[in-house]
């Protein structure tokens, strides 16, 4: 008797590969916020240095141009910071939508590996009632060739 073949073997082909794609895009999208949130630390880093670094100057009366300088680049990071902040946040959602559209993936494709696992579970049932009425015709075939 032939194997077991699933007529929709294609469709649950294509729902595994979307699925691996819908992941590969998911982890483009984290490591993008992951590069995101690196750029924002840094930067509250730099700045956390800088307003040391102002403070230590206005302590030891540095000239007034070299302090002004420095509050215009804090002031400049500080805008870097928001801009940051806007692109983590964007990047957040980015991941918040690609592991929502994952979640769909994931679940059409077990959708698809049901049906599959229960044609599968008919066919074998098949395959085992048509066992069944061979093994009763030759039982019968036998009991009729005992009889005579």
């Amino acid at each position: 008797m032939r194997g077991f073949h699933y007529t929709f073997q294609k469709v649950l082909d294509l729902k595994t590969n979307t699925k691996k794609q819908s992941e590969w895009v998911l982890s483009q999208a984290i490591g993008h916020l992951q590069s995101e949130e690196t750029r924002v630390a840094s930067i509250q880093e730099e700045r956390q240095q800088l307003a040391d670094k102002l403070q230590d100057l206005c302590a030891t009366c540095a000239p007034v141009k070299e302090i002004m300088a420095l509050q215009e680049y804090i002031g400049y990071l500080d805008q870097e910071l928001l801009n940051g902040f806007e692109r983590v946040k964007r990047a957040e959602v980015q991941v918040q939508e690609k592991q929502a559209h994952l979640f769909e993936c994931v679940s059409d494709e077990k959708l698809w590996l049901k049906a599959r696992e229960k044609a599968q579970f008919a066919f074998q049932q098949e395959v085992l009632r048509a066992e069944q009425i061979e093994m009763d015709e030759m039982a019968t075939v036998r009991y009729h060739m005992a009889a005579r």
